[in-house]
């Protein structure tokens, strides 16, 4: 069994700070790096979505596009869009759209399919 963290470590100039990962909004690619947004701040951590999704709680976190992992507890609403799309509303009135390639999974945890 693989060990979720409940803390993500971020290394922050000459020392690390732990982010709890009930604090993380979402994390979004940003070329070699992730960022990841709280409601105070945003981090930056030289890591993949693929290895921070491993990290992270599967209970609260899915991904939902190859550049984009949301904490499903900040999520507000779901918006149909045009062509079957689906857009995603988190509490800070952000938007994110789901790819065809997560929409399926994200249907199923969330209760709706």
């Amino acid at each position: 069994m693989i060990q979720t963290l409940k803390k993500l470590p971020v290394k922050l100039g000459n020392k690390i700070v732990f982010i709890n990962n009930e604090d993380i909004k979402y994390i979004l690619a940003s070329g070699y790096y992730a960022e990841i947004y709280t409601e105070s701040k945003k981090h930056l951590l030289r890591a993949s979505l693929s290895n921070l999704i491993e990290d992270l709680d599967k209970e609260n976190f899915i991904r939902i596009h190859r550049s984009t992992i949301l904490n499903l507890n900040y999520i507000q609403e779901l918006i149909n869009s045009n062509f079957g799309e689906i857009d995603v509303k988190m509490a800070d009135n952000k938007l994110f759209r789901i790819s065809k390639s997560f929409k399926k999974e994200f249907l199923i945890k969330m209760g709706l399919s």
